[in-house]
């Protein structure tokens, strides 16, 4: 027989009862992730990125024919230019979620709205050096609670 001074029991999952795949922690923005967690992703998404561009523009760079028209030389370089201008900006929709997931669930392990990411020097500091709240929150379980 159940007593009224019983504890409720919940049936709902916790967000962040289980550890956080790759995929999650990248482009899912329920959850929290550990200061060391965020740094780690953040500095290889950054450095992914900024590879890329680089390469990008190596190529863009090579791939210029050198011509004895300058019309047709200046032609070309337009074309490529935008060729790769229009890469970078498909690349930086992705790069942007990335962060924004991120940044999201960072703000979650010190229970803030992920919406607070948007405060620019309040966001860096709590997100880049401010411990998670102890134990769970309404975001999920604490993870490093969790390791």
């Amino acid at each position: 027989m159940q007593t009224p001074y019983q504890t409720p029991q919940t049936t709902q999952p916790s967000l962040g009862s289980a550890r956080l795949s790759t995929k999650q922690i990248l482009f899912s923005i329920q959850g929290r992730i550990p200061r060391s967690t965020w740094w780690l992703y953040t500095i290889l998404a950054s450095v992914a990125f900024m590879a890329v561009i680089i390469v990008l523009t190596i190529v863009a760079a090579g791939s210029l024919p050198d011509s004895a028209n300058a019309a047709t030389a200046q032609s070309d370089a337009e074309a490529s230019s935008g060729i790769v201008g229009l890469i970078m900006l498909l690349l930086y929709i992705p790069y942007t979620w990335i962060t924004i997931c991120l940044n999201a669930k960072r703000m979650h392990d010190c229970d803030n709205s992920g919406w607070m990411q948007l405060i620019p020097v309040y966001s860096f500091i709590v997100i880049g050096f401010f411990a998670g709240t102890t134990g769970p929150n309404r975001f999920g379980e604490n993870p490093l609670s969790q390791k």
